[in-house]
């Protein structure tokens, strides 16, 4: 019986174990809201909010044709763009920024372009240049197309947002692809929670595009963005696929991947080699098929999180001769002018300063004139005065 109870207490003892166990085990972590990752992005965008990047950007479509393709634009007609290779310097320094592209367009194999685009601000004005129109505001203006780490997937299609903004969703203009201008879309997005993509810890999300108008009162989604965010490389989004719901919600028509990371300092991943490619989605809702439309490629040729420039390199914009200039206070327009031109106020105020200098310059050489003749006429008077005692 002693023996019995022994038995007993070593169960019971041993269940209020089991039981404090259970009691203590270690809580798992809760699940990550949107607003945590959002704000978790954001903390990792300001790790590259000074850098000096520069990358090289190719697109092309499969077959560049013969002959230039032109489509409908308003009431005209515009040329698409077959090829591109170009390169983008960004620079970010404090209150400062810099952006520099320069490259090639090619409507067709025989109709090329060279283009170039530079924008910058140096505390005071905005500058910008644009083959032969340029711009003057005095304050900031928010540079066009940056090169940020986290938004490079949005850079390729057109965006220019950051990725917290994004991610935090908001009013858009529709009409992407030609419908109703008037009406507004609206993004939100929905956190999917950790997963594996490709090896990579990834945190996945879902950006969902809605119309709203009153034709669609029911406001359903016409376009899905799924975004892999990197946990291993800052958050940064390792892989991407678009979806046109109005023509799948099962087959991309977008897709986008990191290829090769570079470590630019301990702990701080850029990526080095990114791709997308997208479908024809006219083909693509008629017939099913998966013919690609065209393909980017952008490759980082040289970053740094530490610049630093004197303000002079934010002062680089030179306006040549003939340049369409206009110029803002904020939005307001101030005025607008030719380079070179006799409306060009630059070239009044040029003209005054030569009218100045060589007046200035007229005046010293009277002045020098006049005093060289006084000291000949008192040579003279000493000399005669000299004679006349010797007498």
């Amino acid at each position: 019986m002693t023996r019995l109870f022994a038995w007993l207490r070593l169960g019971l003892a041993s269940m209020a174990a089991l039981a404090l166990l259970y009691l203590v085990r270690p809580v798992p972590a809760a699940e990550m809201t949107l607003e945590e990752l959002i704000e978790a992005v954001r903390e990792n965008e300001l790790l590259y909010e000074e850098i000096d990047v520069t990358i090289a950007d190719e697109y092309a479509t499969p077959d560049l044709p013969d002959v230039a393709v032109t489509g409908a634009a308003g009431g005209g007609k515009l040329k698409i763009i077959c090829q591109e290779r170009s390169r983008h310097r960004y620079v970010s320094q404090g209150d400062f920024y810099s952006l520099n592209s320069t490259g090639t367009v090619g409507y067709a194999r025989n109709d090329q372009q060279d283009v170039a685009h530079v924008r910058e601000y140096d505390g005071e004005m905005s500058r910008s240049l644009t083959g032969r129109l340029g711009n003057i505001v005095h304050g900031r203006t928010e540079c066009d197309m940056p090169v940020r780490a986290h938004a490079l997937f949005s850079r390729m299609v057109g965006r220019s947002e950051r990725l917290s903004d994004f991610l935090s969703g908001g009013d858009s203009a529709a009409g992407d692809r030609g419908g109703d201008l008037t009406a507004q879309s609206e993004w939100s997005s929905e956190y999917k929670g950790e997963r594996d993509f490709n090896g990579q810890r990834c945190q996945e999300v879902h950006c969902i595009r809605r119309i709203r108008s009153e034709l669609d009162p029911k406001r359903r989604p016409v376009e899905r963005i799924v975004f892999w965010l990197s946990v291993e490389h800052n958050l940064i989004p390792t892989a991407m696929v678009s979806y046109d719901v109005e023509t799948s919600d099962t087959i991309p028509f977008g897709e986008a991947t990191v290829k090769e990371w570079l470590e630019v300092e301990p702990g701080i991943w850029f990526p080095k080699r990114l791709e997308m490619q997208a479908l024809d989605r006219t083909l693509l809702q008629s017939s099913g098929k998966k013919v690609i439309a065209w393909r980017r490629v952008y490759t980082v040729e040289a970053v740094t999180l530490r610049p630093n420039h004197p303000r002079s390199f934010f002062r680089s914009i030179t306006f040549p001769k003939g340049t369409a200039m206009y110029e803002f206070s904020g939005k307001d327009k101030i005025r607008s002018y030719t380079v070179g031109s006799p409306g060009d106020p630059n070239l009044a105020e040029i003209e005054r300063g030569s009218v100045g200098r060589w007046l200035l310059w007229g005046s010293g050489l009277i002045v020098l004139a006049a005093a060289i003749s006084l000291l000949v006429f008192l040579k003279r008077r000493r000399k005669e005065h000299t004679c006349a005692r010797e007498v």
